[in-house]
């Protein structure tokens, strides 16, 4: 009886050394990294052989003793296409400048500067191409001309020539509620912008700029004027600063 019961005793545990060889049991107490090209992982129960990953050491108590064996499923450890060392969004004269540097770059198609009015739903403002490879610090950066009022998130799309990509963390920007003094109607607008100003007097002036933040026009107002000519601006979207006593106002105008 007890041979019967000391043979059925090693049939059990070589039958479950055997089920922790095949499956690994992830009762981890050390890890050893190895070379990724692989080799055998060797234990009571048996070897196992892997190409990647690491040798796992789990233990099995019981009456017979304790076992120190396992493999954990491989892992991989390719690298990053981009190492992102820096990507900072802030508030500079009521504009949001976005930067960011790498140092290592591999296979990197471009860059996607994205804008956000919740942290949740976010729009491509911007594109900026990138050189593919490189090993050296390389600097970029973009201005938002038109932020959106109030708090605004932008993060950092970075993508690959195989269209696999990554998120940088995100920022939030606080842009101040700006003059509310002026009414410009009407928008949409096809010919001329009028301008209803409750105070008048003083300077006054506006820039127009495009949808990528290139001035086309800066020009002064006489006073009582109350119109601004859009007639030779091509159809598109515009944001117009309209300045009157040092304080800006910024509107979005849609040209038809």
């Amino acid at each position: 009886m007890e041979t019967i019961g000391t043979n059925f005793y090693h049939y059990t545990r070589t039958s479950y050394l055997a089920f922790l060889l095949a499956f690994g049991v992830h009762i981890v107490h050390a890890q050893e990294v190895i070379d990724a090209a692989g080799g055998e992982a060797t234990g009571s129960g048996g070897t196992v052989s892997y190409s990647l990953g690491q040798v796992v050491y789990t233990f099995n108590s019981g009456a017979g003793g304790r076992e120190n064996q396992g493999v954990q499923q491989p892992v991989d450890y390719n690298s990053l296409p981009v190492t992102l060392v820096y990507f900072e969004a802030r508030a500079v004269n009521e504009q949001v400048q976005v930067s960011w540097e790498t140092t290592a770059e591999e296979n990197n198609d471009f860059f996607t500067v994205e804008r956000s009015k919740n942290s949740v739903a976010f729009e491509e403002v911007t594109r900026v191409n990138a050189p593919g490879n490189s090993n050296t610090l390389r600097k970029y950066s973009w201005t938002d001309a038109y932020p959106h009022a109030g708090i605004s998130y932008y993060r950092l799309k970075q993508t690959d020539f195989d269209k696999s990509f990554t998120y940088s963390t995100i920022k939030a920007v606080k842009i101040k509620s700006l003059s509310s003094g002026v009414e410009v109607y009407p928008n949409p607008v096809s010919d001329y912008l009028i301008l209803k100003d409750a105070d008048e007097g003083g300077s006054r002036s506006y820039k127009i700029f495009d949808i990528k933040g290139k001035l086309v026009e800066n020009r002064e107002l006489p006073n009582g004027e109350k119109k601004i000519d859009m007639t030779h601006l091509s159809p598109a979207v515009y944001l117009i600063h309209y300045i009157n006593n040092s304080e800006v106002q910024k509107i979005k105008i849609i040209k038809n």
